[in-house]
């Protein structure tokens, strides 16, 4: 899998705003953000587009935009706000759209950003007009190629530790790494770790993320402070044998 490099030799940034309309760029992010609060009206929502509509009309703004559409994910979502309106004589309530956003993720020869941190969002409200658009694309290029690792690599990284998890039981508690005693593989999905929208970023990698249940086994509490928690202050939220935990494992992919 590829490494990829980015651009970041511009610095500096531009902001144009006025009573009503307002557009941030800033290169050196790779980062655009436009808002117009005033396209929405939250007491007379009308004809806010919504579902395919509202992805037809995001997908032409990502072609005015050029943006690379073969790198953009197949999964698009479109996502709408909803209002209420309460009458009077006789009472009823009445559903509104106030907006929709459609979110557009990028991808790099097929492979996701990790929570979309790389992609365009655009949000439309009364007629179809934008109210927001908020774009990080970075100007990535190709650096260098890397074989993956065997499944067997990274298992053996997992057990070396070179790996980074987080552990949680059924309730939510966070569980210490080294306490795992026993992990089955659930899902395995690759992923390019993006940068926030307000941070340089001269290289993105590759991961894997590995979801899993495990079985842990409990420690001696550490008396000093909390009962419930490891020597290492780490909460333990499940008995020895139990093995209702999820663990989310971000490991290598690629050893450079």
């Amino acid at each position: 899998m590829p490494i990829w490099a980015g651009s970041t030799a511009i610095i500096g940034h531009w902001f144009f705003s006025n009573d009503k309309r307002s557009l941030g760029i800033y290169p050196r992010f790779g980062f655009i953000e436009y808002r117009f609060p005033g396209a929405q009206d939250y007491k007379n929502p009308e004809e806010v587009p919504g579902g395919a509509e509202a992805l037809t009309l995001g997908t032409n703004y990502v072609r005015l935009l050029g943006l690379e559409t073969s790198q953009l994910e197949t999964n698009v979502q479109a996502v709408s706000a909803m209002g209420y309106k309460f009458k009077k004589n006789p009472f009823s309530i009445v559903t509104n759209r106030d907006s929709c956003t459609v979110t557009f993720g990028r991808s790099l020869d097929g492979v996701a950003f990790l929570s979309k941190t790389e992609g365009c969002r655009i949000c439309f409200a009364n007629h179809g007009v934008v109210k927001e658009i908020w774009l990080s694309w970075r100007n990535l290029q190709r650096y260098k190629e890397f074989p993956a690792a065997t499944s067997e690599t990274i298992l053996a990284w997992i057990r070396q530790g070179k790996c980074v998890s987080r552990v949680y039981t059924d309730t939510l508690q966070s569980v210490e790494p080294s306490l795992l005693r026993r992990i089955a593989v659930n899902k395995v999905t690759p992923y390019y770790y993006g940068a926030g929208s307000d941070e340089v970023q001269d290289w993105v990698y590759p991961f894997l993320l590995v979801e899993a249940h495990v079985e842990a086994t409990a420690s001696q509490p550490n008396t000093r402070s909390n009962p419930n928690t490891t020597s290492l202050g780490v909460t333990i939220g499940s008995p020895p044998g139990q093995t209702n935990i999820t663990a989310w494992i971000y490991c290598p992919i690629i050893d450079p």
